[in-house]
């Protein structure tokens, strides 16, 4: 009898020794299956969770841009994505503010690339030489969001965008539809033509602005792949010879294009008595459509850009394009 409940026993202990085998199995049977259950998880820093890890995520979605123009009053006024679109299918937009230096043109394309990643970069360097506004971050900021916001819609920041009160519905702002461009048609011409454009062999000085944000903007395309041709868009009052003479240093400098067109013989159409706005400071409708089709035919030839027409994800582009038609009637 004894010795029966002793083999009893140890059939028991056996049966518990062999089951806590299987459940130990099962354990690391499981980790080995399902590693992510038993790692620990990565917290994304909140200061990092703007930033895009994956360029690909928004490269020809909806709402994504292909080409970026920064700069001052100039831009908004003389580079029309809208029409560039009609004509290429090239998705772009007009980054500008007025008076806008180098450290803001830095950090208009810090800020605009955490929610874009774009292929081609004109950077209109008739603001090289501008000094006048602030270096302040926050005040630069500000600056960004108000003239860019609508770079922000369909991604993770347009919340963000919507607090600050930057933003502006399609039926109040024309440049919300037109991608930042600034519709005139006011006509006050320049009535002495490109006589400012005076062959010189002087060199203009380049402010501090310039000579300490340029490189930060060169090296943050560089960094995200992106192609910089500088341009200039006409505009008498605030462009000379000797500031050409600079800017055709500063390109050869990065060996980067450059497309001055102060220049009569580069749009050879442009007719300062019909296309100007305010004395040859600004562009009017009609110059804006000569320079923006010089560009878009520049972009044609020298770049492989998409032509997104036809495209489910850009369909708002045609539906803006004929909203602006209508309303410039």
């Amino acid at each position: 009898m004894a010795k029966l409940k002793l083999k009893i026993k140890i059939k028991r202990i056996l049966f518990d020794i062999i089951k806590i085998a299987c459940v130990g199995a099962l354990v690391i049977i499981s980790i080995q299956i399902v590693p992510p259950l038993f790692k620990q998880k990565t917290i994304t820093p909140k200061t990092e969770i703007t930033k895009v890890n994956n360029k690909e995520e928004i490269t020809g979605k909806k709402g994504s841009i292909d080409v970026l123009m920064i700069g001052n009053s100039s831009v908004y006024s003389g580079f029309n994505p809208l029409q560039m679109w009609k004509e290429h299918g090239y998705t772009s937009f007009a980054a500008a503010a007025p008076m806008q230096h180098m450290c803001l043109s830095y950090y208009t394309l810090k800020e605009i690339l955490t929610v874009q990643t774009p292929k081609v970069l004109l950077l209109d360097i008739s603001n090289l030489f501008e000094s006048r506004g602030t270096s302040a971050v926050k005040e630069n900021l500000k600056s960004v969001y108000t003239y860019s916001y609508p770079l922000f819609r369909d991604t993770s920041r347009w919340d963000e965008m919507e607090s600050m009160g930057v933003v502006e519905t399609k039926s109040k702002s024309l440049r919300l539809v037109a991608r930042g461009y600034y519709y005139s048609k006011d006509e006050i011409p320049n009535t002495k033509g490109f006589s400012y454009m005076e062959e010189t062999r002087e060199v203009e000085e380049l402010p501090s602005y310039t000579v300490k944000y340029l490189p930060k903007i060169m090296e943050l395309a560089k960094q995200n792949d992106i192609s910089v041709v500088f341009t200039s868009i006409p505009c008498s009052k605030a462009w000379d010879y000797k500031k050409h003479n600079r800017a055709v240093k500063v390109a050869k400098e990065y060996n980067v294009d450059f497309i001055d067109m102060n220049l009569s013989h580069v749009i050879k159409d442009l007719n300062w008595n019909t296309d100007s706005r305010d004395k040859g400071n600004h562009l009017n409708y009609k110059g804006a459509k000569k320079v923006t089709k010089y560009i878009g035919d520049y972009l044609k030839e020298n770049y492989e850009l998409t032509d997104y027409r036809g495209n489910e994800n850009f369909k708002d582009w045609d539906e803006d394009y004929e909203m602006f038609m209508q309303r410039i009637k």
